[in-house]
């Protein structure tokens, strides 16, 4: 549990988009067994951990889900901050944080092997995603007729942490400045509420209503079939962003992410986002690059070979290794 709020007794059943979360712990657990380090694990809802008391402990590496150094500080280098991805069997597992908080960002497009049958590999696995309609959250299996040559935009959650922490834009200034441009450069948005918090997307919905004739709102659509019908994707660093990517569209980010290596960056100076959004563009080595990097820094609940880097982590200042 994130929020507060009461807690059973008895832990109940794990939603399956939660299972990833139980096999990290497990894969962390069985790593350092192996290694022959003791490990203890603490159970307890996300908003009852404090950071002075996790400090107390007797621990050589503490790991904590879903925080970062600045708003969780664990003093001597010992904290490891683990957080899932948009790929839900992928995470992070960083000595400062996760996402554009992490201690590598921006990633290096050049770290590993970037020519090699391993890449190839690598792509393939998250290719297969989208080719059985797979993302983090279940996706509609049926088709809708859309415009054509449209912009994609994604709302993000206004106020999740990836936006407070990893955000000079807001999800509203984002979106108003891409409607605006869009109306100038003649191009539709098609926008899509994100599924998990519906009453959160209020005021997104009625900035998009405020451009009727250019913007179409929706939400019953496959996230796959609206990135493949779009001339380009525009988000603050929401984790389709990366989604998109994988598709081979140009990606336009307001925010920090960690795939914005490969990404236009765009404020709300509205004369920079008409250009961007004229002549959107996408380099698509440097995208498998990036991509082929990225897995070799992450963590794979389903292989556990993907853990035997965890020594690489050096505290809070350091680097994981991408062996």
């Amino acid at each position: 549990m994130f929020k507060q709020g009461p807690v059973p007794l008895e832990r109940g059943p794990i939603p399956e988009i939660r299972r990833p979360w139980e096999k990290i712990v497990a894969c962390i657990r069985d790593t350092h067994d192996w290694s022959g380090d003791p490990v203890a694990i603490i159970e307890k809802p996300l908003w009852q951990f404090n950071a002075e008391e996790i400090d107390q402990l007797d621990a050589d590496l503490i790991y904590i889900p879903h925080r970062e150094h600045h708003e969780f500080p664990i003093s001597n280098g010992r904290a490891r901050y683990y957080m899932q991805t948009v790929i839900p069997h992928m995470f992070s597992i960083d000595g400062k944080g996760w996402g554009a908080g992490q201690s590598q960002y921006p990633l290096n497009l050049w770290k590993a092997a970037p020519l090699s049958l391993a890449r190839e590999r690598v792509w393939e696995h998250f290719q297969e995603r989208i080719k059985n309609n797979v993302s983090k959250f279940d996706q509609p299996n049926h088709h809708v007729v859309l415009p054509e040559n449209y912009i994609f935009f994604p709302c993000q959650l206004p106020h999740d942490h990836t936006i407070k922490y990893h955000s000079n834009v807001s999800v509203e200034d984002a979106l108003r400045t891409t409607l605006w441009a869009a109306r100038e450069v003649g191009r539709g948005v098609i926008v899509k509420g994100h599924p998990v918090n519906p009453g959160s997307m209020i005021n997104l919905r009625g900035i998009t209503a405020q451009f009727a004739g250019t913007a179409l709102w929706v939400e019953d659509v496959s996230i796959h079939q609206l990135i493949s019908g779009a001339e380009a994707v525009v988000c603050v660093n929401s984790g389709v962003g990366f989604e998109s990517l994988l598709h081979l569209k140009p990606t336009i980010t307001f925010g920090r992410a960690d795939y914005d290596c490969v990404t236009s960056h765009a404020t709300t100076k509205r004369d920079q986002m008409i250009e961007l959004l004229e002549k959107p563009s996408i380099n698509i080595e440097h995208v498998k690059n990036f991509v082929y990097n990225w897995y070799q820094n992450h963590y794979n609940v389903n292989a556990i070979a993907t853990f035997e880097k965890l020594e690489g982590i050096e505290g809070y200042v350091g680097t994981t290794s991408g062996s």
